[in-house]
């Protein structure tokens, strides 16, 4: 063997040694961990005495710092989540460390990292958005999924997630809403009380207003904890330190609630307009049309029925298998409840459907409910023809779009459509008149009101052919015309002094013209006009107009025809920005329902609040 040969391989040796021996002291420094506790506090000389650096509250210490720690995850959980898992400390304290494994621990994501942040936010919305609990950080299987897509982000933990993320993302999204509010002139706000399964009272308030760029907007203001009774003086403290909070007092517009005395009283005491919910209004109508005796013996053969099969998995797998039997798509029966509006309808539509099976699905079973008639069934026939109107209604008006000009000419179709019925049995013929009792007690009274015939009016798809009663109609167009005067003359006295610079500067410029004496002329004749006058030309202009298609969008055509009728542009943002109906409210009881679960009924409030804010507002991220 030459001798060179030798030479190289006993440096490649000596090589392999130094490298040996620079990883073993690499692995070896890697397992001498310093807590980062220390980041956050300082010793004493003595080093008997811990001091935080963020409040300079002291602690005795001899080198534990599990006392420190506490003190962080307590008082400061925004630092807690520097500190390393118990994992990290296993994996710096034990033998068996490679060097794969340190150098991935060495790549995770930076916590203050655009990356971390990003992916911290993505998590906040997921939790928010799906209601998912804030114990899926904790979770084997997450935590392996996560591990998978990206092992260099490290989940927070429970308390961070809670304590920083969510708060960060509300704080945030509530900044970027506070900023919407200053561009916007009236807010409409719907409210409604509820219960959760903790048995604690909550009021959700929601916001709905008219942007820059006409767009129907609605956010969730608040979802509070109602401490003492449900008066009308706690109800109206409570709305007024939400508008205060929001500073949104002077913009409100109306509120829009069921027609609870409480609600009514509250924005009294506001001294709010209130304006009651158009579907609470609708459910009072069938409630009276299926109060009927005979009429309720018929609904309560259906509750029977469906309860029973709801009770016996037997029952319900014998009525699916008779539908398939006649090649029918299997159908569940529905349940009516009291606080869903046109279940009832729906219980009936269902039986109605499958009333074949669902009899020879009964004859076949023990203590069996009583079977549905022929006489039973041509009621339900009846009641679906008469009531089907309603549930049309409520779907129309229950949109995030325009729809309190939808309500006067919804009163006119359903008081219509109810005249020219004609039921086929005594008892259809007594609901008939029952309900077009209600409707002219409960519904017309609706022409009559501000915001329902000042929005139809304002609706190009509308307008006075919308009105049942021409009177009314008159009247509306005569409301309208003070309000335009209103809104004209305070525009006017915004710009009066800017107006009056710009009179004396054309002047100067027009007087030396041979036809200055003309302009002079046209001026005056601008200046002698009232407000009421402009407003009756503007509006004559406008009406005067062939109506919109109907799928057009309202706001869209204000938006496009703005320039041409500024100040019924103005109305429309005070006007259309109302719903109809307080939904937006009510179905934060379903929401909420899933976030105060049975699995999670200790939950915050004000995390409660939180989430139903970020669920409802993802618009805003």
């Amino acid at each position: 063997m030459s001798v060179s040969v030798i030479s190289r391989d006993s440096h490649l040796l000596v090589l392999n040694r130094v490298l040996c021996n620079r990883v073993e002291y690499f692995l070896n420094m890697s397992r001498r961990h310093i807590s980062n506790v220390w980041l956050h506090f300082t010793r004493n000389k003595e080093r008997s005495i811990a001091k935080c650096n963020k409040c300079k509250k002291e602690y005795k210490t001899s080198g534990n710092t599990s006392n420190l720690r506490d003190h962080l995850k307590r008082f400061h959980a925004e630092l807690e989540s520097t500190e390393p898992s118990e994992d990290d400390i296993h994996d710096a304290n034990t033998s068996s460390v490679t060097i794969p494994s340190f150098f991935k621990k060495q790549t995770a994501y930076d916590r203050n990292s655009h990356r971390k942040l990003e992916l911290d936010k993505a998590l906040v919305f997921m939790v928010s958005k799906d209601f998912q609990p804030f114990s899926i950080v904790d979770d084997v299987g997450f935590k392996n999924f996560i591990q998978l897509l990206d092992p260099r982000y490290d989940l927070p933990s429970r308390k961070t997630l809670t304590d920083v993320l969510l708060k960060r993302q509300y704080e945030e999204s509530k900044i970027k809403l506070l900023a919407i509010f200053e561009e916007v002139s009236y807010i409409s706000l719907t409210c409604d009380l509820w219960t959760s399964r903790s048995n604690e009272g909550y009021l959700t308030v929601t916001s709905h207003f008219i942007d820059t760029d006409f767009n129907m907007r609605c956010a969730v203001l608040s979802t509070n904890l109602m401490k003492g009774n449900h008066t009308a003086k706690n109800i109206a403290e409570e709305i007024q330190i939400i508008c205060n909070a929001w500073k949104i007092k002077e913009k409100i517009v109306s509120i829009v609630t069921d027609n609870a005395s409480s609600m009514i009283k509250a924005c009294e005491i506001l001294k709010v307009r209130h304006t009651p919910c158009f579907a609470h209004t609708l459910n009072l109508v069938l409630e009276d049309a299926l109060s009927h005796k005979d009429i309720q013996t018929v609904v309560k053969k259906c509750k029977d029925i469906v309860t029973y099969f709801k009770c016996s998995n037997i029952a319900t797998q014998k009525l699916l298998d008779e539908q398939e039997k006649v090649n029918k798509k299997p159908l569940k029966l529905v349940q009516s409840c009291p606080t869903r509006w046109n279940s009832t309808l729906h219980m009936i539509q269902r039986i109605s459907l499958i009333n074949n099976e669902i009899t020879v699905a009964l004859s076949t079973m023990p203590k069996a409910p009583a079977i549905i008639t022929l006489e039973d069934y041509l009621i339900l026939q009846d009641l679906i023809l008469i009531l089907g109107m309603f549930d049309e209604a409520t779907n129309k008006i229950s949109g995030n779009y325009v729809t309190s000009s939808l309500v006067i000419p919804l009163v006119c179709g359903i008081h219509r459509n109810l005249s020219s019925q004609k039921p086929t049995t005594p008892e259809g013929n007594i609901i008939l008149q029952s309900v077009l009792e209600s409707v002219i007690k409960r519904l017309f009274p609706f022409e009559e009101r501000t915001i329902p015939r000042l929005s139809t009016l304002l609706d190009p798809r509308m307008k006075k052919e919308a009105f049942r009663s021409t009177n009314n109609a008159e009247a509306a167009v005569s409301l309208l015309k003070s309000e335009m005067a209103q809104h004209e003359n305070n525009h006017v006295l915004l710009n009066e002094n800017n107006r009056d610079e710009d009179d004396v500067s054309q002047n100067s410029s027009t007087s030396n013209s041979l036809f200055g004496f003309m302009e002079e002329r046209i001026n005056a004749k601008k200046r002698s006009r009232t407000d009421t006058v402009n407003s009756i030309i503007v509006l004559r202009q406008y009406l005067e107009r062939p109506n919109a298609k109907s799928d057009l969008d309202p706001l869209m055509y204000w938006k496009m025809n703005g320039n041409e009728f500024v100040t019924l542009q103005r109305c429309v943002k005070n006007i259309l920005c109302t719903p109809a109906t307080s939904v937006p409210s009510e179905r934060m009881f379903s929401k909420t329902g899933i976030v105060v679960s049975d699995k999670r009924s200790r939950i915050k409030p004000k995390n409660v609040d939180m989430l139903v804010f970020l669920n409802q507002n993802c618009w805003l991220t």
